[in-house]
């Protein structure tokens, strides 16, 4: 919504049922004609839910079905990023299109990778770009020790071998989060981090040294709190962004 309301043109490419939820509730009537809903169905996938969309629409072990279906957007959202190539200049994503920067590069569009989590969590899980390789860590164990390109950090960080056990569970097993991530952060050319620089500076300078490429915070992007005269489903659409 911020760069709607500073005057950019958007292409919002998702889902049917995401679409009408943002649209009856969170698009000001004056800001409409700058927004193109990009409505990509998702094709049918064995175990997954009709009419699931959405991680909220889910219990976490049937996600890996969702991932999968998203990777089947593929082929349309190639077809419209063809047809739009000399429109559309930046594209800003999310972990999961691993295969997206490829496609990018090839009809001359710069990426923006926009990570919901903080600096620290993203500069211990994706090691650094020019050494990534996408069987790196594979297994939950390799996760609870302090990796190698940490050791000049004031502080450490792992996770509990119960915590990565139970991430296990909500991964594709063809291609797991951690490669989608390092191919998505190999080909973006501008990181989105959601923190601050008073709240973690160290991390974010180790990201800019791990990938070499500007690493922008955003903010700690607090929810707001609800009025009680506000409809409950405005808070159930943007829990979807």
């Amino acid at each position: 919504m911020f760069l709607v309301q500073k005057g950019h043109r958007v292409s919002f490419i998702t889902t049917p049922k995401t679409h009408t939820r943002l649209t009856k509730n969170l698009i000001p009537s004056n800001l409409s004609h700058l927004i193109t809903f990009v409505d990509l169905p998702l094709p049918p996938v064995d175990d997954l839910p009709d009419g699931a969309e959405s991680t909220a629409d889910l219990p976490i072990h049937k996600v890996p079905f969702l991932k999968k279906a998203f990777d089947g957007l593929q082929p349309s959202l190639t077809k419209f990023l063809q047809d739009s190539c000399y429109d559309i200049t930046w594209i800003i994503y999310d972990f999961a299109c691993y295969w997206l920067p490829p496609l990018a590069s090839r009809l001359g569009i710069k990426l923006v990778y926009l990570s919901i989590m903080n600096a620290t969590s993203r500069a211990f899980m994706i090691p650094p770009s020019k050494t990534a390789s996408s069987n790196y860590r594979s297994k939950p164990e390799d996760f609870t020790v302090v990796p190698k390109w940490w050791k000049d950090m004031p502080y450490s960080v792992a996770f509990k071998l119960h915590e990565m056990e139970n991430h296990w569970n909500c991964m594709d097993s063809d291609v797991s989060d951690f490669q989608r991530v390092i191919e998505v952060v190999k080909g973006c050319h501008i990181m989105l981090i959601r923190t601050c620089p008073e709240f973690e500076p160290e991390s974010l300078s180790l990201l800019k040294t791990l990938h070499n490429k500007p690493v922008l915070p955003i903010g700690l992007l607090p929810p707001s709190e609800p009025r009680d005269d506000e409809d409950h489903e405005i808070w159930e659409a943007l829990n979807l962004l």
